[in-house]
């Protein structure tokens, strides 16, 4: 945790000093030695390149449920004296609207998020506070995914042009066509 970043932080600055590198060779050097996780998620010394959006509810009127909880001493493993506290949730069968954007991918980014949206078309993974409860389980339905390529230099401007004019997702960049197949290529890639 809060060690491990502050050691590379005086480690990387004392190496800086001792063999004076400019900020190009720092970020060069912060680069290679980052693990995958912290060049995707961002780290103290990296921003992210993954992003995700608040999950809005999707076209549910429903009321959520209120449950409570009792706090539990650790030590004792007994019920806190008086520390009841309630809850809210939404019922089995809420829809949320999803949205993850990755910008500046490198050759491992790509695949290492399909992997885990993988995970929730699969069923498997959980979202929120109290999994252990039961809570949180969710799959990802109706999948789409959207990409905004700008690396050929033949489409670029065309491309760059709908993205900066258009009004919706479908304007701004090009919705393949089967999002499963292309999580699956995606993770052979990592194979």
């Amino acid at each position: 945790g809060k060690g491990i970043k502050r050691f590379n932080r005086e480690f990387f600055n004392k190496q800086r000093e001792e063999d004076n590198w400019n900020e190009a060779q720092l970020l060069i050097k912060l680069s290679n030695s980052l693990c995958l996780t912290c060049q995707l998620f961002g780290s103290s010394f990296k921003a992210s390149k993954i992003y995700f959006d608040d999950l809005p509810l999707g076209d549910w009127a429903g009321t959520t449920q209120i449950r409570d909880g009792v706090a539990i001493d650790r030590d004792s493993e007994r019920a806190a004296d008086r520390l009841k506290y309630d809850y809210e949730v939404v019922p089995p069968g809420a829809t949320f609207d999803f949205r993850v954007t990755l910008e500046e991918v490198e050759d491992r980014d790509l695949p290492l998020t399909c992997l885990g949206l993988s995970e929730f078309v699969a069923g498997f993974a959980s979202l929120g506070g109290k999994r252990s409860s039961g809570l949180g389980r969710c799959k990802l339905e109706e999948l789409k995914i959207y990409e905004l390529d700008l690396r050929n230099d033949v489409t670029r401007a065309q491309r760059l042009r709908n993205y900066l004019l258009g009004r919706t997702l479908e304007e701004k960049m090009i919705c393949l066509t089967d999002a499963n197949a292309f999580l699956q290529a995606r993770i052979g890639e990592l194979l």
